[in-house]
């Protein structure tokens, strides 16, 4: 079973690195205003989300950003903390190819395991 979750969130989140619900049209100051959480109207998942856009920016050198893992990586494990599924895999995926962070497979198995869990959950109710 424990497998199984990880994979399930594997397949199933693999847009996750390229996919952003929201925020693909914000210029990058005003993402990352949003995102450090300095915005009054943005919190919970929002805010979430907003990190991983980031993220994915940083990532992928794109909206305004330069390429640069370290700091993917770093908004990435924000918005994983602060409970984004897509944030919590894409974390998952850098501790895993230590992209932007170490190889490190214990945190890659944790972070694997929060999305797989939060995507059955949510499955359950769909």
């Amino acid at each position: 079973m424990y497998i199984k979750k990880i994979l399930v969130a594997i397949f199933a989140l693999i847009p996750a690195i390229t996919f952003s619900q929201n925020y693909n049209d914000y210029e990058l100051s005003t993402l990352k205003f949003v995102a450090s959480g300095q915005s009054s109207t943005t919190q919970g998942e929002d805010l979430a989300i907003a990190q991983n856009a980031l993220g994915i920016r940083y990532f992928n050198g794109s909206g305004g950003a330069p390429k640069d893992l370290q700091t993917a990586a770093y908004w990435f494990e924000k918005s994983a903390t602060n409970g984004h599924v897509y944030g919590q895999y894409n974390i998952a995926w850098r501790y895993y190819h230590g992209q932007g962070v170490a190889k490190n497979y214990s945190k890659a198995l944790y972070w694997f395991e929060k999305a797989g869990n939060q995507f059955i959950t949510y499955m359950k109710y769909e």
